[in-house]
């Protein structure tokens, strides 16, 4: 497994944490999303629907982070990954986290999920918003389905 970096700078005697993550919506060619359920012992969103991602490498290209992330966490294989949104927010903790969010064709092969995740499912993207899970990926989600009913994706 890679190592993740967090960038933290202090700021008067303030320590502010910057993360930069991917996550990726994996479509086929029937048009259903990829969706991982996360574990209960997930490091975050416990229990919560979720894209593949995670924090980047330090040093790491956005691009190569995602592909690199959905490998660990679905053994697919994705190629030619590309961004549809990126958005910067502090979370409840402080933390300033940058998200770029992706779009690929699911390639041939079965998915086998990681330690982070219970199940997967294959749905609808429109279906993401009724699952419980994280609000800014859900919003993500929803800005992709606009995107593509307008013919921009």
């Amino acid at each position: 497994m890679s190592e993740m970096v967090a960038h933290s700078v202090t700021i008067a005697d303030k320590k502010e944490v910057f993360l930069v993550a991917t996550k990726a919506v994996i479509l086929r060619p029937d048009g259903k999303m990829l969706t991982l359920l996360r574990g209960q012992d997930a490091p975050t969103n416990p229990l919560g629907w979720d894209l593949p991602g995670g924090i980047l490498d330090h040093g790491e290209e956005a691009d190569k982070g995602a592909i690199r992330e959905t490998k660990e966490e679905t053994g697919l294989d994705i190629m030619s990954p590309r961004v549809f949104h990126a958005i910067a927010r502090i979370n409840q903790l402080g933390e300033h986290w940058t998200t770029v969010y992706y779009v690929a064709a699911a390639p041939e092969g079965d998915v086998h999920i990681s330690w982070e995740h219970d199940e997967y499912k294959w749905i609808m993207p429109e279906a993401f918003e009724a699952l419980p899970g994280s609000t800014r990926t859900k919003e993500a989600v929803g800005y992709f389905v606009d995107l593509r009913k307008a013919g921009k994706i």
